[in-house]
């Protein structure tokens, strides 16, 4: 009986993950096409010249370490996104930009997978734990890379990404080494020092990266502090630093005098306020986490998984008390992400922080719906006895209810369409073939050192999914145009919307 069961979870293991193959592999094979853009250039311009100059690894570092400082005057404050910046892959060489993708992609999928089983390996008690964490996130996964706000920001623009969605991944990832440092026993100690050391770097990037995500890991990472210097000070002990160095990290982002020359810049130099930046957060957090729950695809996404969440928790050794207190803090950390935005914006207007947002509302939402139907089996008398009786007997039949889950999920999913969806189209037109076609096409000019003023037509077509911003007109956003030719030792780069001078100026 048991190996019925397990080779059930394998068939459906398999099956989740051809169909997550399917769903990324057009948004991966479309990243081949992509270009670096505006502050790519300007944050890696140091970098490309030291590299372009044979200064090696250890020059293109420290010429990233030496962007980092003259931005936090200038600028921007938060060191992880300048530094990480200026390290985009485009400096060696544009055709490596297309790493981007699945850099981006990889770090959502593999740091949701992680944390959640992480979780499973340490509460299950048995071993089919190990293969519930794909059929409880991959749907969502799935959801998640479909129909993000803005596929070109969270995915294919390197510096949005690696700011944003890169972080959101890795701060999944400090999470799960904290709990682990806090909550198990090593054989080795040789062991806990490597995955500390690992979560001491994460720990610094994470809080020196986007003001969100920083700002929910710290209040995470604290809150669980907390609770181990009450109840468990051994975990306390073990786990102190990683907290401290979060909050030092981004105390560092805070304190640069770039955030108030951005400020006064870009805002007006005033704030929405401490009180109604909050407040906004928590209206903003409870709309958005009604507009997900309540559709329909939501729906079908959580028919498919329960299932898999029940025999999880049912399994864990974890007596899941308080859950309306877990939900109540849940939603506060969630609404943490937007309050920077709000203190400083007013509103949520970059589409990379509601990539991230989209994110972790679909993280929080399945992990409040396992957390109450844990509640509700480790408390079997007390509860309905219809839930679990329902439950129960689902088990006996569990491939054929994934079979027709899967099939109601993949309808919606197939009528709705998404990113995925757009990305094949766009490859099957050749737009992004003629998009990199015309790009090649400029790099052969901004290459060739005797040129030195530049005069491009505007590109001839913009595939929506893997372009950020283009160069610009005299009456655009010019600044992307001098990062451009910063970027590349130009004098001028200039978008002329007429006829083409004869000659691209030069000697």
């Amino acid at each position: 009986m048991k190996d019925k069961k397990k080779l059930t979870l394998i068939l459906v293991n398999v099956m989740l993950v051809a169909a997550l193959i399917i769903v990324v592999s057009p948004l991966l094979w479309i990243a081949k096409y992509d270009y670096p853009s505006a502050d790519d250039w300007a944050f890696a311009a140091s970098s490309y010249h030291a590299l372009k100059n044979g200064e090696g690894l250890f020059g293109v570092i420290r010429a990233a370490v030496i962007t980092v400082m003259e931005y936090r005057v200038n600028w921007e404050g938060r060191f992880s996104i300048v530094f990480l910046g200026a390290l985009q892959p485009g400096i060696w060489g544009e055709k490596c930009y297309g790493i981007v993708a699945w850099l981006m992609i990889g770090s959502i999928i593999l740091s949701e997978l992680y944390l959640c089983s992480s979780l499973l390996k340490k509460y299950a008690k048995d071993s089919s734990g190990r293969w519930l964490s794909v059929p409880i996130m991959v749907p969502s996964l799935i959801l998640q890379l479909l129909y993000n706000h803005s596929a070109e920001e969270s995915f294919y623009w390197y510096n949005g990404a690696v700011s944003y969605t890169f972080a959101y991944g890795l701060s999944l990832v400090l999470l799960a080494l904290f709990m682990k440092l806090g909550t198990e026993e090593f054989k080795h100690g040789g062991v806990r020092i490597g995955i500390a050391v690992v979560a001491c770097i994460l720990a610094v990037i994470v809080g020196g990266a986007n003001y969100s995500t920083s700002l929910s890991s710290l209040l995470a990472l604290l809150m669980l502090s907390v609770l181990f210097f009450c109840f468990d000070r051994r975990a306390f002990y073990r786990t102190w630093f990683l907290t401290a160095i979060v909050g030092i990290s981004l105390w560092i982002c805070l304190s640069a005098p770039g955030n108030m020359v951005r400020l006064n810049s870009n805002f007006g130099g005033a704030t929405a306020g401490k009180k109604a930046a909050i407040i906004a957060s928590l209206q903003y957090a409870l709309y958005t986490i009604c507009t997900e729950s309540t559709n329909m695809r939501m729906g079908y996404m959580l028919l498919f998984i329960l299932p898999f969440l029940w025999k999880a928790v049912k399994s864990m050794d974890y007596g899941f008390r308080f859950p309306l207190l877990f939900t109540g803090v849940t939603f506060g950390l969630y609404a943490s992400q937007a309050t920077p935005a709000m203190y400083v914006e007013r509103g949520i207007y970059s589409a990379r922080l509601m990539g991230i947002l989209f994110c972790s509302c679909h993280v929080l939402i399945v992990g409040n719906v396992g957390y109450w139907l844990g509640w509700i089996s480790k408390r079997r008398y007390e509860a309905p006895v219809l839930v679990t009786h329902i439950y129960d007997k689902l088990g006996k039949y569990l491939l054929v209810y994934s079979i027709l889950a899967g099939i109601l999920f993949g309808r919606i999913v197939w009528k709705s369409g998404g990113r995925s969806f757009s990305a094949y189209e766009s490859l099957r037109q050749g737009l992004p073939q003629q998009y990199a076609k015309e790009w090649e096409e400029r790099l052969e000019v901004l290459h060739d050192d005797r040129v030195k003023e530049v005069y491009f037509s505007p590109i001839s077509i913009y595939p929506a999914m893997i372009m950020y911003t283009d160069l610009q007109p005299e009456d655009g956003y010019v600044w992307v145009n001098s990062a451009c030719a910063q970027y590349y030792d130009k004098d001028v780069i200039r978008i002329v919307t007429e006829k083409m001078p004869v000659e691209q100026g030069g000697e």
